[in-house]
């Protein structure tokens, strides 16, 4: 079912497919409407504020000093991670917004009007954007305060391989949740099949912790090289090998998002 309606939201859904406004006005009305909707979900705002924190500290404490006795800046590691998850929570958030709107109709009444679809995708994406970055300063606040010291571009660096890694989950989440006849089911799957995959990757533990054919799995495995790759700002460790992969992973990933959001609004009609 889907949630109650702001009516910010309902007013913003009017405007942006009565037609009448431009393509920068429809951008705008969904903007201004996701982000009315953000607000209100209490349950999306915790995965945005305190989750990610969360982990950070504890991880950090639990594990922190072990890894300092041998050799590794856990905290810089660490933080790589929890950015990385930050942006799973964004395209898991995003996949149930956008499941909503396909199950309660609004996205055929926005394939209706021209120009609507495209203001709908980019408010969609920005809106994700601006929620992960939110999630991204808060974990640079918490880990500032834990003792971590980074230049200003670093800072920046940091924060755009973030949106980088979250733009590019939003899209290959968003893409096959609008393919599916029950969007809202399966929008619910997203955020504990991305954990499964999480946890067997390179977040908490570095590749060289592990042996034989299952290092081989989950070092290659597609988060830990985007993973690595924000990692890298942080402690300039990944070779020149591993960002291509990085790359080819995050061009792989988003063309196939791209290709399914393009199958699914140029093979079916609105209804």
């Amino acid at each position: 079912m889907a949630p109650h309606r702001h009516p910010e939201a309902e007013a913003a859904d009017r405007t942006a497919v009565s037609g009448d406004a431009p393509t920068a006005g429809g951008v705008r009305a969904f903007i201004r409407r996701d982000l009315a909707l953000l607000r209100r979900n209490s349950a999306s705002l915790i995965s945005m504020f305190v989750v990610p924190p969360l982990f950070l500290l504890c991880l950090v404490g639990v594990f922190g000093y072990s890894a300092e006795e041998s050799g590794v800046d856990y905290l810089r590691y660490m933080l790589a991670g929890c950015i990385f998850q930050a942006g799973m929570f964004t395209s898991s958030a995003s996949a149930m917004a956008v499941a909503h709107d396909v199950e309660s109709g609004i996205l055929d009444r926005v394939r209706l009007v021209p120009g609507a679809l495209a203001g709908f995708l980019t408010g969609r994406l920005v809106v994700d954007m601006v929620r992960m970055t939110a999630s991204t300063v808060t974990l640079f606040i918490v880990a500032r305060l834990c003792g971590l010291s980074l230049r200003w571009s670093e800072y920046g660096l940091t924060l755009l391989w973030g949106l980088v890694a979250a733009l590019v989950l939003c899209l290959i989440t968003d893409g096959w949740i609008v393919l599916l006849d029950k969007p809202v089911a399966a929008a619910a799957s997203v955020q504990s099949f991305e954990m499964l995959l999480f946890l067997c990757s390179t977040a908490f533990i570095p590749a060289i912790a592990l042996s034989g054919a299952l290092r081989a799995v989950i070092e290659h495995m597609p988060f830990s090289p985007i993973i690595a790759v924000i990692r890298n700002v942080l402690t300039h460790e990944l070779s020149r090998g591993g960002t291509i992969e990085a790359m080819t992973w995050i061009v792989a990933l988003g063309s196939v998002g791209i290709a399914l959001i393009v199958k699914r609004f140029s093979g079916r009609s609105a209804t």
